[in-house]
């Protein structure tokens, strides 16, 4: 079972259900120096 979260640059409406992604992590995954949230409400679950 994979569980997949969203990634967006649009601020959440309610900060508890997203969390931030450190500038660092986002450089070491290869992704753009704009701030970035994962989604912790919009969770797919695939087997």
């Amino acid at each position: 079972m994979v569980t997949v979260l969203p990634v967006t640059h649009t601020p959440p409406t309610d900060e508890r259900l997203a969390v931030e992604i450190p500038t660092r992590t986002k450089a070491r995954l290869g992704l753009d120096d704009a701030r970035s949230w994962i989604i912790l409400s919009e969770a797919n679950r695939f087997q």
